[in-house]
Formats: C-alpha cells, structure tokens, sequence
C-alpha cells in the first residue's frame, strides 16, 4: 500500500451521480464537470467564492484533451459550449426542469468567465455523505486542498503563504516546452495557445521520446529558430511542416 498522503486534496463524487444524468450524456460530458469540481475554488480566495472557478472556453478544451496513441484530441469550442448549455438547463424546454435546478451558473468576465457550481456546499461536504463504516468518519476527510489561482487573477500573488506548502513537479519536457515559449517572448514571436498545440503536435511527429523531443526544442533555441524541425543529420524531416507556425498566424 502507498504511505503518506495524497497531495492536491480531493473532490467528492457521490455514488448516486450513475443515476444522474449526466452519465447518460457522452462521456466528454462527464469528463467537462469532473474538470469543473476539480478547478473550483475549495475556500474563497480572492474575487473568487467556495465553489466558484474562472475559466476560458479554451482552458477547458486544453484542460478536457485526451490522446489517441501521439496524436492529441481536443473538444472544438462548439461542443464545450453546448455541454456549458446543457449544465446551465439541462432539460431545456422539458416540464421537468421546473423541478431539477441547473448544475452551473455563468457569469461573463474579461477573457472568460466566472462558472459557479451550484450546491457545491452540499455534494463537498462530507459531512452530507453516510460512511460505509467507521473508518470513513469525518476525520478520514480533513486534507486541506491547495487553492486555486486564477491564471489572469492576482497574477502577482504566486508567493502566498498557501503555495508554499505545496511542490509542483513538472516534468523535463514541460520545462523544455516552457523554455521555448519564454525564448519566443524574448524574440518578440509570444505563442498563443493554438501555437503550443502545434508545437506538442509537431514535436510528437518528429520524435517519440522525451529526450529527442527536448534535444528538438533545445536546437532551435540555440539557432534562433521560431519553429521546431528534425536534429541536424535527421533524414525524416517532414515536409510541408515547416512553417507550421507561420501559417497559423501565430
């Protein structure tokens, strides 16, 4: 069995949630709200309630992607939208919304939107929860869970006191990919979102390891490159590929 605790908190999801609704929905349904409880706000913390999160169309379909094999998938914006919709009404014009309250609330705000979710107080609490038997009491359920910082939120506040008890780990190619992005912005080219899709997308097709990927990404910061091709004396460059970022404006 591991030992020690687990870091980051928890979220509860009640049993009864596979007679819900929502899991007679396709499964990015599911995989959307999971994503909401677990981006909401555990305590207030600034602008921000108990249950409240801010997000961007595109933090969620980032934050929802998956992969098939290298090849990542990612919602379209019409499709996080219309699941938004559905958990703000989820019966629509149906007689029985009259009876079943919404999962969300939305409130618009400067580059996204504030999503609150509703009777986030009682599905959290686990005080509202029978326990299977004793050991599942109360005092099984006291891990404090990390606050969330907003990314366009009190920016200037990544020393609070909270953040120190907790060590985020990245790993060697998410620094490397970081590297990047911060060489772009010294050569006035900042990527945008899209752009760093592009990047994971192409570096997966130029390699499928970590160290050749980072060894990419390292040569065109050494060269000056905007974009990201094969190591010097790879045969497999691929073509048409090139100036993928230039073509996508970014």
């Amino acid at each position: 069995m591991p030992d020690g605790k687990i870091e980051g908190g928890y979220i509860l999801l009640s049993r009864k949630i596979i007679e819900s609704e929502i899991w007679r929905k396709p499964p990015l349904y599911l995989k959307v709200w999971i994503w909401l409880l677990e981006r909401a706000q555990h305590k207030e913390y600034k602008q921000l309630k108990r249950g409240q999160l801010f997000a961007s169309i595109s933090d969620i379909r980032t934050g929802v992607a998956w992969y098939v094999g290298y090849r990542k998938e990612t919602p379209t914006k019409d499709q996080i939208f219309q699941i938004l919709e559905w958990m703000r009404n989820p019966y629509g014009s149906n007689m029985r919304a009259t009876m079943k309250a919404p999962m969300i609330a939305t409130t618009k705000a400067t580059h996204g939107m504030v999503i609150e979710i509703l009777n986030y107080e009682h599905y959290q609490n686990p005080k509202n929860y029978e326990s299977n038997n004793e050991s599942n009491d109360e005092p099984a359920m006291k891990t404090t869970r990390k606050q969330r910082q907003p990314n366009n939120i009190n920016k200037n506040d990544k020393n609070d006191k909270n953040d120190k008890k907790y060590k985020i780990i990245r790993s060697p190619i998410e620094i490397a990919i970081d590297d990047f992005k911060e060489f772009r912005k010294k050569i006035k080219k900042p990527m945008t979102d899209r752009a760093v899709e592009l990047l994971i997308d192409k570096l997966n097709k130029l390699a499928s390891d970590d160290e050749t990927k980072i060894a990419i990404l390292n040569q065109s910061i050494v060269n000056g490159w905007q974009g990201v091709f094969p190591l010097k004396g790879d045969t497999q460059r691929q073509s048409g590929t090139n100036n993928i970022f230039l073509q996508e404006g970014v």
